[in-house]
């Protein structure tokens, strides 16, 4: 692929894949379809080029194999377990391998531009259509309405095109992440920086605005993990903890190094007095002690505690096979808010997995987090770790902005240790 498709390909697979109401014959997805054509054409191309990553395809092939003949072999009911197996098979493969390309393939300044307009459209996208002044054809055409019991078409919460508020709030944090963390890695900052500045302000809003509460989560374990990460290097490489020591030995230790632990424990207690603050603000708070106590008993909670009961049954290797989770809240209604007809997953996508695909599926979810995290940059260090921490709390690996995520730190970790691509960089910032 050339650069100028690449970066076409990026933006068109980003934006198409956030509009998840474009289908094309009631069923597929065009953001899907658009990975799908993206990854036919960068494998086509990396042939004829010589220069296919054989390592990304055969460990999604064969984790996918080994899946789908634990879940075929489980008689338990199941529904729509052919979808899974699409899904392994071709579309977290597909999204990874363009993640991983679009690093590969696109400079690293048009990325990090082409990743903030991306941002920008996804919140001016959810801003115009909660103010109403997007025009009703187009709001019609892009919304993803829900359906309440009554049958009424609904517009829930702040999700711009997406097809929940926590989708929005997850690949719009993510992305916004991803672009600000390149930048601070690369020290590619623009010249007038009042443009990130009011960027990241209108994302941070936006957020704010979706209500959802595991990106709070995710950002003060985040900071209470450097802080944890830092305390331990420091005790176990005492001798060497003085960055003119270090500069060329560990580039991991030298940028915890110079990390201002004072900074991140106030970056913690801010966040969450922040937090309280808009929560008491919004007219309908984030979460509330009524909420919290519901989640626990008919939702979040009580569903941990059924799936923890259905693993032991099988001496905690689970493996009830893909669709089971639908079949079984559909088939013998629990009472928990959420699940049944129409629901694949549960809310904790290891707990899910696990149920589903047996260990294997549990370690090999953990293998893509493993693979595509690097202690060489924040960047490869923060955005897979942001994943994790929201998968634990959201079905987030049935998800293709997942993989892609994950294709492209796995990218940044791998690729750029080019000497083409730093010297780029520096060539950049000279």
């Amino acid at each position: 692929m050339k650069q100028k498709f690449a970066a076409f390909a990026l933006f068109s697979v980003m934006i198409l894949l956030s509009i998840p109401a474009l289908k094309l014959g009631g069923s597929a997805r065009l953001g899907q379809l658009a990975v799908l054509g993206v990854f036919f054409l960068a494998l086509t191309d990396d042939l004829l080029e010589k220069r296919l990553n054989m390592k990304i395809l055969l460990f999604f092939w064969i984790g996918a194999a080994v899946l789908s003949l634990i879940s075929m072999n489980s008689v338990a009911p199941k529904f729509g377990e052919q979808k899974f197996l699409i899904k392994y098979f071709l579309i977290f493969p597909a999204s990874f391998y363009v993640g991983y390309k679009f690093v590969d393939m696109i400079d690293l300044k048009k990325l990090i531009l082409f990743m903030e307009i991306v941002v920008f459209i996804f919140c001016l996208n959810a801003l115009l259509i909660n103010l109403n002044l997007m025009p009703g054809f187009i709001k019609n055409l892009i919304v993803s309405y829900r359906t309440s019991f009554v049958g009424n078409s609904l517009y829930l919460e702040y999700q711009g095109t997406f097809a929940e508020a926590g989708w929005f709030a997850m690949t719009t944090e993510a992305t916004a992440l991803f672009a600000l963390l390149l930048r601070y890695d690369f020290s590619v900052w623009p010249k007038k920086r009042w443009w990130s500045i009011l960027l990241y302000t209108f994302v941070f809003v936006s957020l704010a605005l979706s209500k959802n509460k595991t990106i709070w989560l995710a950002m003060v374990f985040i900071a209470a993990f450097f802080i944890v990460y830092k305390a331990i290097i420091a005790l176990t490489l005492t001798n060497y903890y003085m960055p003119d020591r270090i500069r060329y030995r560990d580039r991991l230790v030298y940028r915890l190094s110079k990390l201002d632990t004072n900074k991140m424990l106030f970056l913690i207690i801010f966040t969450i007095l922040l937090f309280v603050v808009i929560n008491n603000i919004l007219p309908q708070p984030i979460i509330s002690g009524a909420m919290l106590a519901e989640k626990l008993q008919h939702e979040r909670g009580k569903a941990f505690m059924i799936v923890t009961d259905l693993l032991a049954k099988t001496d905690w290797v689970g493996g009830y096979g893909f669709g089971f989770v639908e079949a079984y809240f559909t088939l013998f209604p629990q009472g928990v808010i959420g699940l049944g007809e129409g629901t694949g997953m549960i809310f904790n996508s290891y707990l899910d997995v696990w149920l589903s695909a047996s260990i294997a599926g549990l370690i090999f979810h953990l293998m893509i987090v493993y693979f595509s995290s690097s202690s060489r940059y924040y960047v490869t260090m923060v955005v897979p770790m942001f994943f994790f921490i929201y998968a634990n709390f959201n079905p987030a690996i049935g998800d293709e902005y997942y993989y892609i995520f994950m294709g492209m730190s796995y990218g940044i970790a791998t690729l750029c240790r080019n000497t083409k691509v730093v010297a780029a960089v520096k060539e950049y910032n000279a």
